[in-house]
């Protein structure tokens, strides 16, 4: 009686927040490439599974009599909505109890709700599984605490978005079909100065708007040419591989040479800028997040 009692109250909740809980996008982040067993008993790599595809990804275990129901169930909506024309979306369903939920198991959880080939499940070791966790954000635990909410892996094998728990079908069938929009990196907003920067020329100082690195090395980050003036790229390819500068030997940056190059004017190498590169004066923090901007934002 009080495991009725618990689906129906949970039944009531999902059907009542279904139009509220859409996805939430997050700072893009590879999965992890783990090796796991599928419903048909086939060793499958994460990585190569969720490439050049959108996916959407819950998880689940066999045993559960509430609440994954009710995701198997969102999932079945999800395959119907999608035109079968629609090959590139798919849905993978990862357990919980990878100790008890054998590939057979699996496929006969699967099969309960008719499944189409869009439809993965997966089984990873207990340690992979709680990698693939931790990278989502979720804390690993018992079977009975896991998530009921679903994370959208992008076509390039990144966990980008997330709902909170058990989102509607059509919320999850418009993830999947649309490329979902991921939020501003920070560093983004100190790259083209929309927080004040501190610079100087010659010690004297700059208006912020003067000082907006995007002005002379350019929205895109690939430098430019201006005269006999030659800017040089902010891309990660252009930091991190060890390359001649300015005619001096080859050199790349790490985040604290780069830092001390802002404010000394020289490079890796001990080369010195042109004297229209301005001095700036970053506290660590600032200087970091600019890092992290140039050197993981393609």
């Amino acid at each position: 009686m009080l495991r009725h009692a618990v689906l129906f109250l949970l039944t009531a909740s999902y059907l009542t927040a279904q139009s509220d809980h859409g996805f939430g996008a997050v700072k893009p982040v590879p999965l992890p490439d783990l090796i796991g067993l599928d419903h048909r008993g086939h060793e499958v790599s994460l990585r190569e599974l969720l490439r050049e595809r959108r996916t959407a990804i819950q998880f689940i275990f066999t045993d559960c009599p509430t609440t994954c129901p009710l995701l198997g169930s969102l999932f079945k909506r999800v395959e119907k909505a999608l035109p079968p024309s629609e090959q590139q979306p798919q849905l993978l369903t990862i357990t919980v109890d990878p100790a008890r939920d054998t590939p057979t198991r699996l496929s006969a959880w699967l099969a309960t709700f008719h499944h189409t080939p869009r439809w993965t499940a997966l089984r990873f070791s207990p340690g992979d599984l709680n990698k693939l966790l931790r990278t989502l954000g979720i804390p690993p635990g018992p079977a009975v605490a896991h998530s009921l909410q679903i994370f959208l892996a992008d076509s390039a094998g990144r966990y980008v978005a997330r709902t909170t728990a058990l989102p509607s079908a059509a919320q999850v069938v418009t993830a999947l079909r649309e490329q979902p929009v991921t939020p501003t990196h920070p560093g983004a907003h100190i790259y083209g100065s929309k927080s004040d920067l501190h610079a100087t020329i010659d010690g004297e100082p700059l208006e912020p708007f003067a000082a907006r690195c995007a002005n002379c090395h350019g929205q895109d980050r690939a430098g430019r040419t201006e005269g006999e003036l030659k800017v040089p790229g902010l891309l990660p390819e252009h930091l991190l591989i060890a390359q001649p500068r300015r005619g001096g030997p080859s050199s790349a940056y790490t985040e604290t040479t780069f830092c001390q190059s802002l404010q000394s004017g020289r490079d890796p190498a001990g080369v010195q800028f042109s004297s229209v590169m301005p001095r700036y004066q970053l506290d660590p923090r600032t200087c970091h997040t600019l890092w992290q901007f140039l050197t993981t934002q393609p």
